[in-house]
């Protein structure tokens, strides 16, 4: 296998240097690029080489799947691997409908990362097996289903999921607006939605859910 290279996306500098250092020992990876956001991101994919991109979800007040669109577009050569703290039931099927090639949670073990870059770069899908089993199966509404509700949230459309987070984390309707570069009334109208859809009856409802749903992925 050829020398694969490697772009670092994330706005942990600690975090990047760190998995940097863990890949650069590995013979057949050289990380030649890091970026903290969709800019950097895009500017290093045009003046580098590169291979594969890793990417992270949460990038500041940027999404990684909206880099993970933009790479794929504008760059198809180039493979993206999501790498992120977020669930893999939720996220892995959005990353992959987005056009990555492979989801890795962060608290798998460094031999996953390594194998999946191997895999997206020979242009394979890299997913957990509990995950490659729910979407080849017919059946896996059980396995979607988060442990904080019995609601699932697969029927939540991207911006629906972020803006659900966000609400989680304590971030007021005008916030989120500008955080998103939405207006404030269509950020309303996306927390009725998510009333609708999730079978909340009230504001405060949607507050809680979002609350236990954002701490569920922190910890």
């Amino acid at each position: 296998m050829s020398n694969i290279n490697v772009l670092l996306v994330d706005d942990h500098v600690v975090i990047r240097e760190a998995l940097a250092n863990l890949l650069n020992e590995n013979e057949e990876i050289s990380v030649v690029a890091q970026a903290n956001n969709i800019q950097k991101a895009l500017h290093d994919v045009r003046v580098f080489p590169i291979d594969v991109a890793i990417v992270d979800l949460s990038l500041g007040q940027q999404n990684g799947l909206d880099l993970v669109r933009s790479i794929t577009e504008i760059y198809p050569l180039v493979k993206c691997l999501v790498f992120s703290m977020y669930p893999e039931a939720l996220y892995a099927e959005r990353s992959l409908r987005a056009g990555a090639k492979g989801y890795v949670m962060k608290s798998e073990s460094p031999d996953v990362l390594i194998s999946a870059i191997k895999k997206v770069y020979a242009d394979e899908i890299a997913l957990s097996r509990l995950m490659t089993k729910a979407l080849i199966s017919s059946h896996s509404s059980e396995i979607f289903a988060p442990v904080t509700t019995s609601f699932s949230l697969q029927s939540l459309g991207d911006r629906e999921l972020e803006i659900l987070l966000l609400v989680g984390k304590g971030n007021l309707t005008k916030e989120i607006a500008q955080r998103l570069n939405l207006s404030v009334k269509t950020v309303d109208a996306v927390r009725q939605k998510l009333k609708v859809k999730l079978g909340l009856g009230s504001a405060s409802d949607l507050v809680k859910f979002a609350i236990e749903y954002a701490n569920s992925i922190n910890t």
